[in-house]
């Protein structure tokens, strides 16, 4: 079920905002938690019954290792768990891309089965991964389970995104289950973003696609015309398709009473990269800033403080390129890998981090 589906429009989402919202104000704010999960559920079991029981699992898994993070602050219990995790998204995402190019290259031929990649995965992966990390460096607790899952299963931002970090929704979910939480008064508001982001999904990014989906035919000679346009389109498509969902999300979530972080802040008005990657995806590159960029800057410069180079004598262009040039490369890279199995990704990751 996505965002833009007749079902979902014109019945789990009305229904969705009936039953949480009787349930706040009649039962509990902890029986309306309570009943979002289930919500949530359902709506990710109308895509797979299946995979909501590995997702399910992976919760359990991950807050079971939360527990013992707590208790003992075990560098090795976080390692074994980004690395459970990595390998769960790395078998769905990227087991036949790996084979595939492994084969290619000692001239074995796999027999490789269709995978199918569980909605979401990505994301929620991510977000699991990074409140571990948080624990274990003791700047966030683990909250409640019934907390916990909400935060990783809340179906706004479940299959697309943002990435969301655990202080954002933690006292959230805390006020709506102590009777604070802020309602309905960020229903209208929520509304008519979610009505924006629809607008650019449907009515814009799937009417273009069209033209890009023509001047991306393969072995068809184009005019430079043709290319420009097949070009633009593709950006235009692109751009609107995830900011279409992005604000889905961020309105979806004000529905509920919720506030989302916002992933995109008009990107193509960039006039540098950088800048460019301040304002696209930007929870995503928050993700990898925070616990990828910033942990092997800091790794890097430790280790070249120490070593003899550096103690013969500061160097400035060594200094740039193993604390600044690595860390970026290597975060690009492993970004564009993140955004799919497939050497067009890499090689975006690539240029970008060059």
């Amino acid at each position: 079920m996505v965002f833009s589906d007749p079902i979902f429009l014109a019945g789990f989402l009305p229904a969705s905002l009936v039953i949480f919202h009787l349930l706040r104000v009649y039962a509990s704010g902890t029986v309306a938690v309570c009943g979002l999960v289930v919500l949530s559920m359902v709506f990710y079991s109308y895509w797979s019954v299946p995979f909501l029981c590995l997702l399910l699992a992976q919760i359990a898994a991950n807050y079971g290792i939360g527990l013992q993070l707590e208790r003992t602050r075990d560098s090795r219990i976080l390692a074994a768990a980004v690395i459970f995790n990595l390998c769960l998204l790395g078998y769905f995402k990227y087991r036949n891309f790996f084979l595939a190019n492994v084969g290619a290259a000692v001239g074995v031929q796999f027999h490789l089965s269709d995978l199918i990649v569980p909605l979401g995965i990505s994301f929620h992966t991510f977000q699991q991964i990074a409140l571990l990390v948080d624990v274990r460096n003791s700047t966030a607790k683990l909250p409640p389970l019934l907390n916990y899952v909400i935060f990783v299963l809340f179906f706004p931002q479940l299959i697309a995104g943002p990435i969301v970090l655990h202080h954002e929704m933690g006292k959230q979910v805390a006020a709506v289950r102590a009777g604070d939480g802020r309602g309905l008064e960020l229903l209208g508001v929520g509304a008519f973003i979610f009505v924006f982001g629809l607008f650019k999904k449907v009515c814009l990014a799937d009417n273009i696609a069209h033209y890009a989906d023509v001047a991306f035919i393969p072995d068809q000679t184009l005019t430079m015309p043709e290319a420009w346009v097949g070009g633009t389109a593709y950006a235009l498509q692109l751009f609107f398709d995830f900011s279409g969902y992005s604000d889905m999300a961020v309105g979806l979530g004000l529905m509920f009473g919720f506030k989302l972080p916002n992933n995109f802040l008009v990107p193509y008005a960039a006039t540098s990269l950088i800048e460019f990657w301040r304002r696209w995806h930007i929870t995503m590159m928050r993700f990898f800033t925070m616990y990828l960029y910033n942990p092997l800057w800091l790794r890097l410069r430790r280790k070249l403080r120490r070593s003899r180079f550096f103690i013969e004598g500061p160097n400035a262009a060594l200094e740039f390129v193993v604390t600044i040039s690595v860390p970026t490369f290597v975060t690009f890279l492993l970004s564009g890998l993140w955004h799919g199995a497939g050497w067009t990704f890499n090689f975006c990751g690539i240029v970008h981090g060059v």
